[in-house]
């Protein structure tokens, strides 16, 4: 049992180490933090809002509006050319 778990931890560890070698690496963990970041609702969070006295009905349509609003920000939020265009 104890060989086994040997090997599998030896070719985890061999497969971290060529993951760490390529340049996909480095993006990957900047997006798997953002996930982490405080731009997420953690249960936590969500339980200290419930119990300092918010319904879960608000917290739920919160929840709902930040989704729309992140998802509607890269087309929304996005400048346009003519509007920030210089007019001599």
């Amino acid at each position: 049992m104890l060989d086994n778990t040997m090997i599998l931890l030896n070719n985890q560890l061999r497969s971290l180490q060529t993951y760490l070698r390529t340049p996909v690496w480095q993006p990957s963990l900047a997006l798997a933090l953002l996930h982490l970041s405080v731009l997420s609702y953690s249960a936590t969070f969500i339980t200290y809002l419930l119990s300092t006295g918010f319904s879960l009905v608000l917290i739920t349509a919160v929840r709902a509006l930040s989704s729309v609003d992140s998802r509607g920000t890269d087309e929304i939020g996005r400048p346009t050319n003519d509007i920030h265009a210089h007019h001599d």
